[in-house]
């Protein structure tokens, strides 16, 4: 049903964007895709080791124990929680990166570039919470 329900939720981000005249790309933004999806797998693999490669199987086959589901459940729920950690850090830096100043961390002294900055910034725990 997960599958199912990030299919959903990627048909409803597609009519949003279609409906708001906004280009897709603003959404669309790879690097906050990247630091959800394999910082919380790192998280993830810091966090259950070995009960990872458990979880992955007891989520993809058709014969699993009690064991092997009560692991991969606490797994997957434990990577919930790390997928949205990630896209506050990662809105956390973006903003650290906009309010230090004009002209530190390459930041732009124009007022628009501010804000396009901000904007670009919730992007990422938009991908944390889709990937939740």
């Amino acid at each position: 049903m997960s599958i199912l329900g990030l299919a959903i939720t990627l048909v409803v981000l597609f009519c949003v964007t279609a409906t708001s005249r906004m280009p897709a790309d603003y959404y669309l933004d790879l690097p906050s895709v990247l630091i959800v999806v394999f910082g919380s797998a790192g998280s993830v693999l810091l966090a259950y080791g070995a009960q990872v490669g458990v979880a992955l199987k007891a989520a993809f086959s058709r014969r699993a124990g009690p064991e092997e589901l009560r692991i991969g459940a606490a797994v997957f729920e434990k990577w919930k929680t790390y997928a949205l950690a990630w896209g506050l850090v990662r809105m956390i830096v973006a903003w650290i990166a906009v309010f230090a100043g004009p002209g530190t961390f390459g930041a732009s002294t124009r007022p628009h570039a501010l804000l396009l900055g901000l904007g670009a910034s919730l992007i990422t725990p938009l991908w944390g919470v889709i990937f939740a």
